[in-house]
């Protein structure tokens, strides 16, 4: 059966949503001369879906931040990347 929700194609549902994370990035090298390491990171994400029926069309922007220790002189950083990707969804029921 389709849901209510996708049987009036002519309405589009806007969909936004936030989302974080913190974890660990390990830093593991092959070489025995230097130290492996472990710093703390984590993101931030803002997005939304615009979906007609059960087809959609996202919009994401996330913002890492990690730290980095450098395996030479040991002096630690942070760095800070950022991402913006646009998709397609299909959505079954």
């Amino acid at each position: 059966a389709i849901s209510s929700v996708y049987s009036n194609l002519r309405f589009w549902i806007v969909k936004p949503f936030a989302g974080l994370g913190v974890g660990a990035r390990s830093y593991d090298y092959s070489i025995d001369a230097v130290d492996n390491s472990i710093c703390s990171s984590g993101y931030g994400a803002l997005g939304s879906e615009l979906q007609r029926g059960p087809f959609g069309v996202r919009v994401e922007a996330r913002q890492y931040v990690s730290c980095f220790e450098s395996p030479i002189n040991g002096t630690k950083r942070t760095r800070t990347d950022g991402l913006y990707s646009l998709g397609l969804a299909y959505h079954m029921r």
